[in-house]
């Protein structure tokens, strides 16, 4: 049985992922920046199309689950920090600049992670969906 990435069943079971694997989890990473150009729900759609492309892939699936946490996650410290912006501006504005280099750093780092064939285990990020990850393959 082959699945979205073209492996046979015998081939997931390795401990090695795929080039292929690792370019998806990658993506399913960087591709969250679709939601600079499509507000609100555009940080979503690539790591969710990845997850769904590759569901066979449980590398793929980490990846793209981890993403859409991280994504969750920023989502809920963005409107957070434009709640500052509106009482304590200059407070406010200063935590808006820190998520934004705090996101993109992240999410490099986890990318980076990804195409190495490694799992990367974000930063102040809330669990909406579960990923399982091996203790040894996470930093």
């Amino acid at each position: 049985m082959s699945h979205a990435l073209g492996l046979k069943q015998d081939d997931m079971m390795k401990s090695e992922p795929t080039t292929r694997e690792c370019k998806f989890g990658a993506v399913a990473h960087m591709g969250s920046k679709v939601g600079e150009v499509i507000p609100f729900f555009g940080s979503f759609l690539v790591p969710l199309a990845v997850w769904w492309l590759c569901r066979d892939s449980v590398f793929v699936e980490r990846h793209a689950r981890a993403s859409i946490n991280f994504q969750l996650s920023m989502t809920v410290y963005y409107c957070l920090a434009l709640g500052y912006v509106f009482v304590y501006v200059l407070f406010g504005m200063s935590l808006l600049i820190f998520l934004m280099a705090f996101e993109w750093v992240s999410m490099l780092k986890a990318a980076r992670r990804a195409e190495a064939g490694g799992y990367y285990q974000y930063r102040m990020c809330l669990t909406f969906l579960k990923v399982e990850v091996q203790g040894d393959d996470a930093e």
